[in-house]
């Protein structure tokens, strides 16, 4: 009985039944003493090791095409989990179920997709198994490759016919999967074919189980790249037309998630870069229908990077929740100490003194450029933060300007003055902002 099972030596009972047939009839004979719980069992090691010659023999004494082994697996689930490839096409042309299922639903196919085995997934679906069957939670083979990470067999399975729009009990499709798991390889294997079907912003469904009956639902794989953060699924998301304002059920978009979990990357993706904003400042500022836009949310997380990006691009500090709360009080009732108060702070002074400014430093280089020197010097007496001061210098852009300080030089025969809007990226919130 040890003999049997032992791996090693039926590998090389396999050498010897292979090169000599004397060998195959002796082990034969054998065969016929033996139980038929240990020829199960000696079945199920010759699968795995893919001893295509010693299978044969089995199969020949009368051990069933049929059997199941540990969890409702048949003999092709274990060879196509093992990769064997050589007792796989002994199996199925001896005319094994290609759509058998174990007790958790899945086929063959399932563990082929699962573990990535491209040849015994091409083999099965050669040999006309079902590309599409379900498990019990409703999970096809694609899925099953794509939330393993597996592209080559995802572009199989999709240039096969792979229903690639089915979804899971949990509402979730297979380019889903790959964007929660951050397989940019197998998303980009998938965008072509869903682009295809017109289908790149494919929103996940309602669950279909009773525990999940209140869960939110109509993300799309934008949305899930940027709730775990991985910037290049959503670059190839985003290259293939991916919408940054879709809403899910909650009315939150995939800014809302990259804020909330504070990934800056795909933040800056989503809304652009200064210069080439993809963003309005109405959907900058989208609020879901509990009325929090994305700054809210990275002010509550305490992301003080993906806040300062926020109003950087225009995201209003001051647009209140449902419960009442801004970004900036929100900040200051759970991160007292953190520096996106300051960030915050600074937003709304912007927004406070922006208007004026821009109408002062226009109206100095009207005034200057006119020869109204009568509207100049009302200009100097200007208060707040806009303030001239005489200098020297011909007209143009003082480049060396530190961060934080616009200049405008102009001049009238070499004389001339420098209006200088601060804002101080320090500011405090005790800096006289009422909100």
């Amino acid at each position: 009985m040890a003999t049997a099972l032992n791996p090693q030596r039926l590998v090389e009972l396999e050498a010897a039944c292979a090169a000599h047939a004397s060998e195959a009839r002796r082990w034969t004979i054998k065969l016929r003493r033996q139980s038929p719980a240990l020829k199960l069992a000696t079945l199920e090691v010759c699968l795995g090791y893919d001893l295509p010659t010693l299978t044969r023999l089995l199969l020949a004494d009368g051990v069933p095409l049929s059997s199941r082994f540990d969890d409702g697996e048949t003999v092709l689930h274990i060879a196509a989990e093992c990769n064997a490839l050589r007792v796989l096409r002994l199996l199925l042309d001896a005319g094994a179920d290609t759509d058998a299922k174990d007790e958790l639903g899945w086929t063959a196919l399932h563990n082929a997709a699962h573990f990535g085995h491209l040849e015994v997934a091409t083999l099965l679906l050669d040999a006309h198994a079902q590309i599409n069957a379900t498990d019990n939670k409703a999970w096809t083979a694609i899925m099953q490759a794509a939330a393993e990470g597996h592209a080559s067999a995802c572009e199989l399975l999709a240039s096969r016919g792979a229903d690639l729009l089915a979804a899971n009990a949990y509402g979730l499709t297979a380019i889903h999967r790959a964007a929660f798991r951050g397989h940019a390889d197998v998303v980009k294997a998938l965008l072509p074919h869903l682009r295809r079907l017109g289908n790149v912003d494919l929103p996940t469904l309602l669950s279909q189980l009773p525990e999940d009956k209140d869960h939110v639902y109509g993300h799309t794989a934008l949305h899930f790249a940027c709730t775990k953060g991985h910037h290049l699924v959503a670059k190839r998301l985003l290259a293939a037309g991916a919408s940054r304002t879709s809403t899910n059920s909650m009315g939150s978009t995939p800014l809302h998630f990259a804020a909330q979990y504070g990934h800056l990357a795909c933040l800056t993706l989503v809304m652009g870069h200064p210069g080439a904003y993809q963003l309005s400042n109405s959907e900058l500022d989208n609020q879901s229908t509990d009325g929090m836009t994305p700054l809210y949310l990275a002010a509550s997380n305490g992301h003080p990077a993906c806040c300062a990006a926020l109003i950087a691009a225009g995201a209003d500090p001051t647009k209140a929740a449902n419960d009442g709360f801004t970004p900036l009080s929100v900040a200051k009732y759970y991160h007292a100490d953190k520096s996106q108060l300051d960030c915050a702070a600074e937003g709304a002074q912007r927004r406070k003194c922006e208007h004026a400014a821009g109408a002062a430093l226009r109206g100095l280089r009207q005034a200057v450029d006119g020869g109204a020197a009568r509207t100049a010097a009302g200009l100097r007496r200007v208060s707040g933060r806009i303030f001239l001061r005489p200098r020297v210098r011909a007209k143009g852009l003082d480049e060396r300007a530190p961060c934080g300080v616009l200049a405008h030089h102009c001049g009238q025969g070499g004389a001339g003055f420098v209006a200088v809007e601060r804002i101080s990226l320090s500011s405090s919130i005790a800096a006289g902002l009422s909100l």
